[in-house]
């Protein structure tokens, strides 16, 4: 399951470029994340970073643990 999972997370990943500078997180050493989240219109950050997961979700990316992902993965 695991690397069926990452074999299509690896298919519709992208990698982006960081230029929006966000303020939001408690922790600001995890802002650049969200910076990210929103430079590439993520759907998802995937952490077990409890600054992060406090949030829940940032504009329109979720954020979740890596269990919480693979129940949504498996359900859609």
């Amino acid at each position: 399951m695991l690397k069926k999972t990452l074999f299509y997370i690896n298919r519709i990943a992208t990698i982006g470029e960081v230029t929006s500078k966000v303020n939001v997180c408690r922790d600001p050493k995890d802002n650049y994340l969200l910076s990210l989240a929103l430079d590439s219109d993520a759907d998802f950050i995937i952490t077990l970073d409890k600054d992060l997961l406090v949030l829940k979700t940032f504009i329109s990316t979720q954020i979740v643990t890596w269990h919480e992902f693979i129940r949504k993965f498996e359900s859609a």
